[in-house]
């Protein structure tokens, strides 16, 4: 017998796949992932043949032994055949294609070297970490809305009063959570483990747009009687207009549905017990949170006048100060969490 020791970097961990025993045949491989490593499957191993019932590529060995803490990813469909599946305590055979997969042993034990349930080995049908949780959705604007036109005064003929600062538009939304996908596993004899179909969170919605800033009303020039007609048409021009409300942010992006695991088990060789050796995460994604809403514009600056009274004294007439409108524009909310998976285990005759 052939003995080899191969060695690679995979998810910048040190990974070990020993021993192999290559014989005349890939089901006379053991695959080990070392204590506190990780690997890619397809990586390390190349697929004996393809299925033809699935069009699944297939992985034949002997014993797949993951150690204490190591991880097994596997990126794409495929179908593994083992005499034995065992995970020590911390391990996990992590599936993140979100499709279908199926795992074939005659024991499959993921309660090896562990007595609590936080310890126990497990397999993982759910997204890759760095899609588990999107990333931040960033803005979709380059700055806030456009400012309102301060006022201004040529003539009777020619002015206007302040604007109001534009209102700014809402986030995009938020994409929704990643589905986690299927796994059939088919055992002679099973002895439970910690399984995982979680779906991906949602994404948060981007932030909405800042409103822009009011118009500055006009500090009119020269001085006026009150009555003064010319005074009386552009008066208006004195007072600041308000800032642009926020745009609300996007909507937060739905939870991804949750998986599904279906353990085949020969009938009595189920040796697995609930909430003992047995458990099971089947939660949705959770929703994305909703954006956050954008600044309201700054208001605008009042103007003023200098007013005669009585041909005895003048008056400074400041116009009115304009607002912040803090309440966004549009609607916005968190996404609904993700359907729930299933874990089942049946007990039924299984092919040879």
């Amino acid at each position: 017998m052939k003995r080899a020791v191969a060695w690679s970097l995979c998810f910048s961990c040190l990974l070990a796949v020993f021993p192999v025993h290559a014989q005349d045949s890939l089901s006379e491989t053991d695959l080990v992932i070392a204590q506190n490593t990780s690997a890619l499957l397809n990586q390390i191993l190349e697929p004996s043949h393809t299925d033809k019932e699935n069009n699944l590529p297939v992985y034949q060995l002997r014993d797949l032994i993951l150690q204490k803490n190591a991880i097994l990813y596997v990126s794409q469909p495929v179908k593994i055949q083992a005499r034995n599946i065992f995970l020590k305590s911390g391990s996990k055979i992590h599936f993140y294609h979100g499709k279908d997969s199926v795992l074939q042993c005659e024991i499959f034990h993921g309660a090896l070297d562990t007595t609590t349930f936080q310890t126990l080995g497990s397999v993982s049908v759910e997204p890759h970490p760095s899609l588990m949780n999107p990333a931040v959705l960033p803005s979709t604007f380059s700055g806030p809305a456009g400012s309102g036109a301060d006022a201004f005064y040529n003539s009777t003929r020619d002015w206007a009063t302040a604007k109001v600062g534009g209102n700014g538009g809402c986030g995009a939304n938020g994409r929704s959570g990643v589905l986690a996908g299927k796994l059939n596993i088919y055992a002679h004899s099973f002895y439970g483990g910690m399984f995982y179909v979680r779906g991906g969170n949602g994404q948060k919605g981007s932030p909405g747009q800042d409103g822009g800033n009011g118009g500055n009303g006009l500090h009119i020039p020269g001085q006026w009687e009150a009555g003064n007609s010319v005074y009386q048409t552009v008066r208006a021009a004195r007072h600041a207009a308000d800032g642009g409300r926020p745009g609300a942010g996007g909507f937060g992006g739905n939870g991804g549905s949750a998986g599904t695991i279906m353990i085949y088990v020969t009938p009595k060789n189920n040796y697995s017990k609930k909430n003992i050796n047995f458990f099971v995460d089947a939660q949705g994604g959770s929703g994305g949170e909703a954006g956050n809403p954008g600044q309201a514009g700054n208001p605008g600056s009042p103007g003023s006048a200098l007013i005669e009274r009585d041909g005895m004294f003048y008056e400074t007439l400041t116009g009115s100060s304009g607002k912040r409108l803090n309440d966004p524009v549009g609607q916005t909310s968190v996404g609904a969490r993700g359907r729930a998976g299933t874990v089942s285990i049946i007990e039924e005759p299984l092919k040879p």
